[in-house]
């Protein structure tokens, strides 16, 4: 008989170490696996999209501003979506408490992560897992405290989203209106247009928008370009007028009032 006993961790009680942090950019059609690690890993899907699959016969795709959980000890794979020019994703490796591991079944999380999460702040999550990468990467003498510091705050922003009553699985419905935004993104796309891609009134479209994802389509398009404008200036260099332009914004001060509302910092500042 198992006497083992599994402590089960709440959120407060994640102590998480980090033995990998990294950003990396993928090629078009790149692909690892099938592959088991380990320990937890988190991905942040910075560009792109990502394929993933595993034993458990889950097969999704996860978009540009989610985050991909994978469990210690699963066989999966993974792979660059066969519609994305490449992927740019931020990895984090590691576990839950400083000693003891997750295979083992020393601990396992009281609530189950979710396999992908995606309400939450994108712009501050990318600036999350890119520093404890450059941290990871760095050469200071407190390198793993400062990781492990911003470790946690990625969990505990995580596992916000997972306690929250209203995270449910998007209906097939509210998906492939999200998608067909992401596909338009750069396109003068609202609920009207959505109304009628979908054979429902403009005010039934806001109505499953905000019962399911906390947002309006409008705010779903302004975040994810205001995602990608903060790359493009993070790490392309563009200036604000540049990266406005691109996202479709031809008022500078106007997306640069929007940037500075979701970002929480001016796009001169990033």
């Amino acid at each position: 008989m198992d006497n083992h006993k599994i402590m089960m961790l709440t959120p407060r009680e994640y102590q998480p170490t980090v033995r990998i942090a990294n950003y990396i950019h993928a090629p078009p059609h790149g692909a690892w696996g099938e592959r088991r690690i380990p320990d937890w890993e988190l991905i942040f899907v910075v560009s792109g999209m990502l394929t993933y699959s595993d034993a458990e016969g889950a097969e999704l795709d996860v978009a540009h501003g989610q985050v991909l959980t994978i469990a210690p000890g699963l066989l999966h794979s993974l792979r660059v979506a066969s519609q994305s020019d490449g992927a740019t994703l931020s990895c984090i490796h590691g576990e839950l408490l400083p000693e003891g591991t997750a295979l083992a079944r020393n601990y396992l999380p009281a609530r189950t992560p979710a396999r992908v999460t995606s309400d939450f702040d994108p712009v501050l999550m990318h600036d999350l897992f890119r520093r404890c990468s450059d941290a990871f990467e760095g050469h200071s003498v407190l390198r793993q405290e400062i990781c492990r510091t911003i470790a946690r705050e990625i969990w505990l922003r995580l596992a916000e989203c997972w306690s929250r009553t209203d995270n449910v699985q998007l209906s097939q419905r509210v998906a492939a209106m999200v998608q067909y935004l992401r596909d338009h993104l750069f396109e003068t796309v609202g609920r009207r247009e959505l109304a009628a891609r979908f054979h429902l009134s403009p005010e039934h479209v806001n109505y499953l928008f905000k019962q399911e994802l906390g947002i309006s389509p409008t705010q779903l398009v302004q975040r994810e370009r205001i995602l990608i404008a903060y790359r493009m200036i993070q790490e392309e260099g563009l200036s604000v007028k540049e990266a406005a332009d691109r996202v479709g914004y031809r008022d500078p001060f106007y997306f640069s009032r929007l940037f500075s509302r979701i970002a929480g910092i001016s796009p001169g500042r990033v």
